[in-house]
Formats: structure tokens, sequence, C-alpha cells
């Protein structure tokens, strides 16, 4: 995938070299090895921080591995405001669920499964020590476990942990392999258990907004190599709102090409700066732009308005661009629509303004 992003000539669409620069930054912070964090901490100060922030908080719900890596990161970030306080990040994780809220969770912020049960064998692989607990276990089927935002039962959750060995090990015993199951393994993003839901007959495309969603850029590329793929434009949302800018570059690029090989002005869309991707078949809610900026995905909503993204589009309720530039105080974004925006006494221009003020 990411060769193919080089096929893209940055005079077809404006500011890619920027965003590809960009997407490189979001790899390093989801692949989470502190090699990187000298690297990382030199380019993030290129960035809005609000923009940071977000990408952090998003990692985390599905890094949940990865919370003292992620805490190096946000720390690296400048001083913080009254909007992002001095624990703002592990506050952020007891909102979300992601961490339980007690008096010690600022100590213990490391540990995300329970000591010595049965979830904690399966989180760390201990194949010797699943078998020993499956075997005397009785009402093993009815398990479960709240990882996150999400219930798994003991054969889900192996799928999910990339616990390879227990995954075959269950199927050896005859547990089913169904789409739930198939979903858990693309999330945990292992290759080898997704391919043996594939060969138990389960369409592993239709998982594709999970590969992308939980920065699997490596299934996703299997997918993409082993599945036909008609509409490019379904995930550009999802790529958008994961801050997954790599998938988002791929699938945009190839929205792009097809749309460049059409003559049909229907299908085009396209301005001479590149493509117009206000696009009448997508309700405002699921527009890429709007995705985007409600994520505070920042760089990819000015990438979008460079290319011909209507910067007045407003969602349903009357949410423009300028007001989610407003609620993460994203500074980079606000200048920039002042600079963009026509300035034109419109009504929908000065309510922009009032937001940008």
């Amino acid at each position: 995938m990411n060769e193919r992003l080089s096929e893209y000539k940055s005079n077809d669409l404006i500011g890619l070299d920027e965003l590809v620069e960009y997407a490189k930054l979001e790899d390093l912070i989801f692949k989470c090895d502190p090699a990187n964090l000298e690297t990382i901490g030199n380019v993030i100060k290129k960035y809005d921080e609000s923009i940071i922030r977000q990408l952090i908080f998003y990692c985390a719900e599905v890094r949940r591995s990865e919370f003292p890596f992620l805490l190096k990161i946000w720390k690296m970030l400048p001083p913080t405001s009254k909007k992002y306080p001095k624990n703002a990040f592990v506050k952020y994780l007891c909102q979300k669920g992601q961490l339980p809220y007690t008096s010690n969770t600022y100590k213990n912020y490391e540990r995300i499964v329970e000591r010595n049960s049965l979830e904690e064998i399966i989180y760390n692989h201990d194949f010797d020590k699943f078998v020993s607990y499956y075997d005397s276990c009785t009402n093993i089927e009815e398990k479960t476990f709240t990882f996150g935002y999400e219930i798994y039962n003991v054969f889900q959750f192996a799928a999910f942990c990339r616990s390879v060995n227990i995954f075959k090990y269950l199927v050896l015993e005859g547990w089913k392999i169904d789409e739930s199951v198939a979903e858990s393994a693309v999330c945990g993003g292992d290759l080898q258990i997704i391919s043996i839901c594939m060969e138990n007959g389960i369409n592993m495309i239709n998982f594709l907004p999970q590969a992308i969603e939980y920065h699997h850029n490596d299934i996703v590329e299997w997918m993409i190599n082993n599945f036909p793929i008609t509409q490019s434009i379904n995930y550009l949302s999802p790529a958008a709102e994961s801050f997954n800018t790599t998938a988002f570059i791929y699938f945009f690029g190839e929205y792009f090409d097809a749309a460049k090989k059409s003559n049909s002005q229907e299908i085009l869309m396209i301005w001479a700066k590149g493509l117009n991707v206000n696009l009448r078949t997508l309700f405002n809610e699921n527009h890429p732009l709007i995705v985007a900026a409600s994520a505070g995905n920042f760089e990819v909503v000015k990438f979008l308005i460079k290319n011909g993204a209507n910067p007045y589009l407003e969602d349903s309720r009357g949410t423009t661009i300028a007001t989610y530039a407003n609620i993460y105080d994203c500074n980079m974004m606000k200048e920039y629509l002042k600079s963009s925006i026509d300035k034109k006494p419109t009504i929908v221009n000065i309510r922009i303004q009032d937001d940008l003020d």
C-alpha cells in the first residue's frame, strides 16, 4: 500500500506530500515502538498539538496495552492548558472506560487485565496455563470479558489478543468460527488467525473497515491484494475518523484515479484542482470532511479543502468545520479557515466567521 502512494503525483492532488509525511508520523505512533520515541518527539513539533492529542486519544482506544508508551508521547507536548490538565490522558482513559477509576488509577494505569485471571492468561498467550484452566473449568463457554467497549467470549478474546496457539486449540476443541470471531480476529490483527477464519468460509473483506479503524495496515494491504474493492470512497470516512491517513490516502487516490479514467461527469466530480468531494450520494454525517473534523483530524480536513471539498459543509445539527476547530482548539485549522473561506458576507460565511472569532 505504501508503494502505491508514491504513484500519485503531487501536482494532481494538492498537499499530498505534506499529508504523506503526516501519515508516516501516525504510523510511527501506532507501531508503539520505544525505539521511535526520539523521532516522534522531533516530528510532532511540526503539528498543532490539538491534532496530536486527539491522535494519542484515538490510539489509546485501539492499542490498550500501550498506555505507558502513549503517555511518554503525551508528556513531549507543550505544557498543558486548562483544556488539557496535568492528568488529562489518564482521566480520558477513565472516562472512556479504558481504565477503572480508583484512587490508585494514576499509579496502576499499566495494568489493564486482572492479575491471575483467565483474561490475563489469554492476553499473555500463556498456552500451558490456558490448557490447564480449560481442562478444569466446567463453564468456560459462559465466561466473558469486558475489554474497552466490547464484550468477548473466550474464543473471540483469543482471536482479539492474537493468541494463536490458544485460538488453534479452541478450533480443535470444536469451537465455531462465526463472523463475530472473524471480526475479533481482524481487530486483533493477526494474519494467521484471520487466514484460519477465511478457510472456514468467512468473507473477510466485510471487515476491512475494522482493519482500517484498528490501524492494521498490513491486514488492509492483504485484503486489498486478495479481494476486489470497487467502492474505495466508502472507506474514506472510517480512515479519516480513525487517524489512519495511510489508508485514507490510498483509497482517496484509488477513487481519484478511477474518476480521472472515466469521462462521465457524473462520476468524475473533478475540478481543475482535483477531486470535488462534495458528493451528493453521501449524507453529510458520513462525509469524510465532517467525519475528519468531528474526530479532530484536521490535517485530513485541510487536505480535503485544498482539493475541492466545501469548507462551508455542515452536519444535520448545523455544526460547521469552524465549530469543530473551536471545540478542539486547533489554531492551525482556525487560521487556515480564516485565510481560505470566501469573504462575501453571506449568512453561512458570517456564521463561520463568528465561530472562528
